[in-house]
């Protein structure tokens, strides 16, 4: 089970085309430093795609950690993938593609990829620090 603890909210910003319309553009960053030695900072940016949210998650620390990006499915959602993708599906109808890359001095590769704890799935990374760089799509596609 995850810990809770203090998350400091750093930016949140909502555009809408007029008062009362559904948002257009959203970004978000908080950071929370819940484990002792690492400090996590999230950043969630919607509003590129109708159907896609942009998620960064940043982690540093003085010491290696083996890292996780996890995502719990629902209940009946199927998944399968590969290095740096993850396919959903309810039936054979696609909910959701996951795709992960993880940002290396070298540039962007993508992130390992564990089902074996199903339902939760995640991607992996053991260094001091990583960024993981996520798209996460209801629209299912392969884009």
């Amino acid at each position: 089970s995850q810990q809770s603890g203090a998350t400091t909210i750093r930016h949140f910003e909502v555009l809408s085309s007029k008062e009362g319309d559904p948002p257009r553009q959203v970004a978000f960053q908080a950071e929370s430093s819940l484990y002792p030695g690492t400090l996590h900072r999230r950043s969630l940016f919607y509003g590129v795609s109708p159907t896609a949210i942009l998620l960064i998650d940043e982690l540093t620390s003085g010491v290696s950690h083996v890292y996780r990006q996890h995502f719990r499915l629902a209940p009946g959602i199927a998944a399968d993938g590969r290095p740096g993708v993850l396919s959903a599906t309810a039936g054979s109808r696609p909910v959701l593609r996951i795709r992960t890359w993880i940002l290396t001095p070298r540039g962007l590769s993508p992130a390992a990829l564990d089902l074996d704890d199903f339902p939760v799935v995640s991607f992996a990374l053991v260094d001091r620090n990583a960024t993981f760089i996520s798209v996460l799509d209801a629209g299912g596609s392969d884009s």
